[in-house]
């Protein structure tokens, strides 16, 4: 299975596991998130299932076949590769993103996982560059502002052609009673109907695009609407259970694809 991350390993380090004692599950994967969470890093799962990770390069025989599960079986990893040049059902309504995100709301989990836009570069068939983006949303445009707002969901992903890139202007939730607000990677504590505001343009705007926008809520399709070019929505969900914890994601279609991380929201019971 392919799992990239961002740390500093340790030459002399050694692990419990091995290649000759058959197929040890995701236990090694887990001994590598774990130390790389012990020393301050962040991972990502990396192409979950791509269909390229089994061919033959000549007299090697490649074998990493898709592993969308592992994302379920594996904890506190930072995220994963949500989109990429591929097919992937991980991200589709009530399947394995929406589970894993399920589970941190209900305190199954430590950590939700965030979803980035990942391309390997292959020579023999190379993307051009801007085809995969993933958007930070950052204070300060630094090093260090970018990799906090990774490690805090605060980023959202495009796939598809630059021209046609879908920037999403904003995406947050109110709480219409107190007027507080959250984004993406945050979590709201909300005493009324959560109020969610959309604001999203394709390539130039008024260039007549259609979109296709869809609010996810714990895994299930709120709210879906096709648009042309613009997106500026403001919509109060009135059938959101109170007395737990829901998480909010979008997905945007036109010429390409945008996902963006979830927003949670903490629905008390109205007094």
């Amino acid at each position: 299975m392919a799992i990239s991350s961002i740390t500093c390993l340790s030459p002399f380090a050694s692990s419990p596991y091995d290649p000759y004692h058959g197929d040890q599950g995701i236990k090694p994967y887990q001994e590598l998130i774990d130390y790389v969470n012990a020393c301050g890093g962040m991972c990502f799962w990396s192409h979950p299932e791509t269909k390229t990770g089994v061919r033959d390069l000549g007299k090697i025989l490649v074998s990493t076949p898709p592993h969308p599960g592992d994302l379920l079986k594996a904890k506190n990893y930072t995220g994963f590769a949500a989109l990429y040049g591929d097919v992937i059902k991980a991200t589709e309504p009530g399947k394995e993103w929406d589970t894993v995100l399920n589970e941190y709301c209900l305190g199954q989990r430590k950590m939700p996982a965030w979803g980035i836009s990942s391309s390997d570069y292959h020579n023999e068939h190379p993307a051009p560059f801007g085809t995969y983006i993933t958007t930070f949303l950052v204070k300060k445009s630094n090093k260090n502002g970018i990799l906090e707002a990774m490690r805090k969901g605060k980023m959202y992903n495009y796939i598809g052609p630059e021209k046609a890139r879908i920037k999403l202007e904003h995406f947050e939730i109110e709480d219409a009673r107190s007027g507080e607000k959250a984004i993406m990677g945050e979590t709201l504590s909300c005493t009324a109907s959560p109020v969610i505001r959309v604001k999203a343009i394709s390539g130039k705007i008024g260039d007549g695009s259609s979109l296709y926008l869809r609010i996810i809520r714990s895994g299930k399709v709120c709210y879906e609407e096709k648009l042309k070019g613009i997106i500026d929505l403001t919509w109060s969900d009135s059938e959101a259970k109170p007395g737990r914890k829901h998480f909010y994601r979008i997905e945007i279609k036109g010429k390409g694809r945008m996902l963006s991380n979830p927003i949670f929201v903490s629905l008390k019971t109205s007094s």
